[in-house]
């Protein structure tokens, strides 16, 4: 059975030098590279002499019409040579060098490359650092690496090494996760979770009309203040968070908080301590909604961090949708 057209694309983008690969599917849209994906996962059952036939035929097409001078070296080593081998495993970086480049620095670099291209790279790093990076990418690139985050796009197959690994060169960055580690609803909320709102808000905004399952997905994963001991409901985290922020933070973060929520903390409180603090939330008065968001804000900081360093968990017994996002 003769190849279509979508597996001789597959193996011609194969032969290709990664960079090249990388330049060439920033000019097809993601229905054709979600097709050559597909194709590319299963070309290794492709007989060899049917995948030359194919070069060939590519080879020739790119030939000008009344051309018969066979095509110079530098015009068909990118295609007719042979597929490239896969890159051998390289030692890791010292994970201090991801602390050399600031994430401004990675944004500069990411910010005319090819949205798969930052994902790649986002999803190599840790998920503060991934999260400081994306909010510095311009916002346009914005909606469309979050999208492929979101819905766990892969890289071509080879790709993602290359990446990798020529980003890491400028940048004497290291892989921060084992290999094939990709983005996912719930890595991509935790990155949106150490934004502030209405900045999250705004890029899920533009993923909205893409898939609206897919950002109420994420939407649902977003650590938030209202959530907060939703997420974390145990009530030896609920003490230990408290124990750790500044109680008038937590009386003006309370200002904004749902009666269950209110309930939740003076519960994990002693009497005396929970009668004190209702005192101090009335003896402030009024306050202005942006001072009450920004105590929220490091509380939730505050919480983050403990997560990070594994002192509290988030609650086992909550229930998150699971989907299928392919």
């Amino acid at each position: 059975m003769p190849l279509t057209n979508t597996q001789k694309a597959a193996v011609v983008l194969q032969s290709l030098d990664p960079l090249v690969l990388v330049d060439v599917l920033q000019h097809l849209g993601d229905p054709y590279v979600e097709r050559i994906n597909a194709e590319m996962a299963t070309i290794d059952q492709i007989p060899e002499q049917e995948k030359l036939a194919a070069l060939m035929e590519f080879e020739q097409a790119t030939v000008p019409v009344g051309d018969t001078s066979p095509m110079p070296p530098a015009a068909t080593a990118p295609v007719a040579s042979p597929a490239p081998s896969k890159p051998s495993k390289t030692a890791p970086v010292n994970t201090d060098a991801i602390r050399k480049s600031s994430p401004s620095d990675v944004a500069a670099l990411l910010a005319r490359e090819h949205p798969m291209v930052c994902a790649v790279i986002l999803s190599s790093l840790d998920t503060e650092t991934a999260s400081a990076v994306l909010s510095r990418l311009p916002e346009d690139l914005q909606g469309e690496v979050v999208y492929r985050l979101a819905i766990g796009q892969q890289p071509l197959p080879g790709v993602a090494d290359e990446v990798k690994r020529i980003v890491a060169s400028k940048l004497t960055i290291a892989d921060q996760k084992p290999a094939g580690t990709f983005g996912s609803a719930d890595s991509l909320a935790d990155m949106l979770s150490f934004w502030k709102k209405e900045d999250a808000d705004k890029v899920l905004a533009r993923i909205r009309d893409k898939n609206e399952h897919v950002t109420r997905n994420i939407e649902s994963r977003i650590l938030t203040f209202d959530n907060l001991f939703q997420k974390i409901s145990d009530d030896k985290s609920i003490q230990k968070i408290l124990r750790n922020v500044d109680r008038k933070d937590l009386a003006l973060a309370l200002r904004k908080a749902s009666p269950e929520n209110a309930e939740r903390v003076y519960k994990n409180m002693s009497q005396s301590a929970a009668q004190m603090l209702k005192e101090d939330m009335e003896a402030m008065g009024p306050q202005k909604l942006s001072i009450v968001e920004e105590s929220q804000r490091k509380i939730l900081d505050k919480v983050k961090r403990m997560l990070k360093d594994g002192e509290i968990v988030m609650s086992t017994s909550q229930e998150q949708e699971v989907s299928d996002l392919v």
